[in-house]
């Protein structure tokens, strides 16, 4: 499906603005459902209150052991993020892996432009470029957490 709809797209425009655009594509979709999936209000909570907590941690002057626990809570925190958010980005970011798959066969053959070394000329480097700023545009447009 991914490669019929891209041979409709090569009789608007060439092979460069088609894998960027299929990068934006993915990029956009990839953060919807990272924004669906991940629980958004939950780990907005838990960053405001890693923040007060970070804040008491620099402004400390008491013994180690308090010192000990307040990092220790920070830890926590952080973990908690990190259960959210991972299980999310993972599925997130199955579409966009799929949709490369589809697509590398289609643009096996052809030459991208290059920003001075030779790897940057791949597929693969300008979807996953055009992927990661259209997405974290979105991210950054829509505040996703």
């Amino acid at each position: 499906m991914i490669a019929f709809a891209d041979t409709l797209l090569a009789g608007l425009m060439g092979p460069w603005p088609r894998i960027l655009a299929w990068g934006v594509l993915s990029g956009a979709i990839s953060m919807g459902i990272y924004a669906w999936i991940a629980p958004q209000q939950k780990m907005i909570a838990y960053k405001a209150q890693q923040k007060e907590l970070r804040a008491k941690l620099i402004r400390h002057e008491g013994a180690f052991g308090e010192l000990q626990s307040l990092i220790r809570a920070d830890l926590l925190l952080s973990l908690k993020l990190c259960t959210l958010a991972v299980p999310a980005v993972v599925l997130s970011f199955l579409p966009a892996a799929g949709i490369l798959y589809c697509l590398l066969p289609v643009f096996a053959e052809i030459t991208l432009p290059t920003l001075g070394a030779e790897w940057t000329s791949s597929v693969e480097f300008w979807y996953i470029l055009a992927a990661c700023v259209s997405s974290l545009a979105i991210k950054f447009l829509f505040r996703i957490t």
